[in-house]
């Protein structure tokens, strides 16, 4: 998370959450109060703003998948250590066998321990990475969500795998996210310049004294960081048994973000 105090940016993996982070750093009048990337939040406090960006769940595998051929992300470190690193030795063409062990349950604890305790049949690893940012529920976790505002200063937050291992299905994942989601704002990263912008005119503006330059700096598309420059491969491309476990996985992420 990017903590400025009045705003926080949930900053999730591989969702365009370095360009935001560097961008917000350049143009607020705020000062960074803490950053722990792409960690959750430890406490949430009264009035102040949160967001998260998120990325098409496609897009997102591979861009992942990327990053580790070129030797680079704590996954692709994690696979390496547990003699998996022959999933990066094909290049893009080792893309698909790669998805399809990432979209595998039974290799959910080779990805996470954490993320082996849930649901995995329901709740893919990007799915599983966007709630764990997004979700917040008070402590206990039983509290009702209305009972939050009630209660003074800073408010702990338990952990969301707590909330994540309580699913069953994919409405259990809706159910969850609509009740205790802490986010007000979404930045997708396929109109990242375009959301950027609105956000920061619509939640942010005292924040960001110089809106023309905010404006323009977006307007003309201020360079993005860490894009890759390989050869673009589509969901189509899939086999159609990878592509519908990719679907089934994933669905609380399309359903909710790209519905298509």
């Amino acid at each position: 998370m990017d903590d400025y105090g009045k705003f926080v940016y949930l900053c999730l993996q591989k969702s365009g959450s370095t360009f935001v982070s560097d961008f917000i750093g350049r143009h607020s009048s705020l000062s960074r109060v803490a950053y722990t990337r792409h960690k959750p939040v430890s406490e949430v406090r009264p009035g102040t703003f949160y967001f998260i960006s998120v990325r098409h769940p496609f897009e997102q595998y591979r861009s992942l998948y990327q990053f580790g051929c070129d030797g680079k992300g704590g996954l692709y470190r994690k696979l390496t250590k547990r003699g998996l690193a022959k999933l990066y030795d094909h290049g893009m063409e080792g893309f698909e066998p790669w998805l399809d062990f990432m979209l595998e349950p039974e290799n959910a604890g080779l990805l996470s321990p954490d993320y082996a305790r849930v649901n995995t049949e329901v709740v893919g690893f990007q799915t599983y990475r966007f709630l764990r940012l997004a979700l917040w529920a008070p402590s206990p976790w039983w509290l009702p969500p209305a009972m939050e505002r009630t209660l003074p200063g800073f408010v702990p937050r338990s952990s969301p795998d707590t909330l994540m291992r309580q699913v069953k299905s994919g409405d259990d994942v809706i159910a969850i996210h609509d009740a205790y989601k802490l986010y007000g704002a979404v930045l997708r990263n396929e109109s990242l310049n375009a959301d950027l912008l609105d956000l920061i005119e619509t939640h942010l503006a005292e924040y960001f004294p110089d809106l023309d330059a905010v404006r323009q700096a977006l307007a003309e598309g201020a360079p993005r960081i860490n894009q890759s420059t390989r050869q673009a491969l589509t969901e189509q491309d899939l086999a159609p048994s990878v592509a519908a476990k990719l679907r089934a996985r994933e669905a609380f992420l399309f359903q909710n973000f790209y519905p298509d």
